[in-house]
C-alpha cells in the first residue's frame, strides 16, 4: 500500500527495483519494517565551527569515550540513498536508551546522497559520566515511505537544501558534487 510505513517485504522489494539502496546491505539484518544503522564515523566540532571526522572505526577499533554531556556528529556504517518518491525516516534503536545516550535525527528524501552527501546523526552523552561508543554500535534505525502513489507537487532544493547537502560531500569528493547538477549556482540575474 502506497503512502504508508513500508514492511520488510517492501522494503526488499524496494530494493530490488533500485528505489531505495542501502550499502553494506545485510538482509539478516532487516527487521520488520526498519533497517540497523552502525556508527562509522565520530566527527568532533572545532574551534572554527567546522565538524570534523576524528574517528573512523575501519582505522581504529577502540572505543570511542564520548564525555559527561558531549555531543558528537555520527556517520553511519551504511549508506542509504532513495529515489524520487521515497522518503526515509530515522528513529533512534532502543538499546542506546539503558547508556543514556540521545539521538537526533532526522529523514532524507531524493536527491540526498546522489552526489555522495554523508548521512549524519548527532549523539549526546545525557549522563554525568564518560561513555563508551563502540565500532559499529547499533545507533538508528532507518524506515521507508513509498509515496509513489499518491498525488503529490513537485518540490524543489531551496538554497538552504542545497547548503547543507554541499556541506555533507567529503572535500575529496566535492568535484563530483558540481557536476552532479544540484549544486549549481543560480545565473538567472546575471
Amino acid at each position: 500500500m502506497y503512502g504508508t510505513l513500508a514492511n520488510n517485504s517492501h522494503i526488499l522489494s524496494l530494493l530490488r527495483q533500485g528505489l531505495i539502496h542501502i550499502d553494506p546491505f545485510r538482509k539478516q539484518n532487516l527487521k520488520l519494517a526498519h533497517y540497523p544503522l552502525t556508527v562509522f564515523a565520530i566527527r568532533l566540532r572545532e574551534p572554527d565551527g567546522k565538524w570534523r571526522r576524528r574517528k573512523e572505526f575501519d582505522d581504529d577499533k577502540d572505543p570511542f569515550i564520548l564525555k559527561a554531556h558531549q555531543y558528537v556528529v555520527v556517520e553511519p556504517a551504511e549508506k542509504v540513498v532513495v529515489e524520487e518518491g521515497i522518503i526515509a525516516k530515522f528513529i533512534p534503536s532502543s538499546n542506546i536508551i539503558e547508556q543514556g545516550l540521545a539521538l537526533t535525527a532526522g529523514r532524507l528524501e531524493f536527491p540526498f546522497g546522489k552526489a555522495a552527501e554523508r548521512l549524519r546523526f548527532g549523539l549526546k552523552n545525557q549522563l554525568d559520566i564518560p561513555i563508551e561508543v563502540t565500532a559499529y554500535q547499533q545507533v538508528a534505525y532507518v524506515e521507508f515511505y513509498d509515496l509513489r502513489g499518491l498525488k503529490r507537487r513537485p518540490t524543489e532544493l531551496t538554497p538552504r537544501d542545497k547548503e547543507v547537502f554541499s556541506e555533507r560531500v567529503a572535500s575529496e569528493r566535492k568535484h563530483r558534487a558540481d557536476d552532479d547538477g544540484v549544486y549549481y549556482p543560480d545565473y538567472s540575474d546575471d
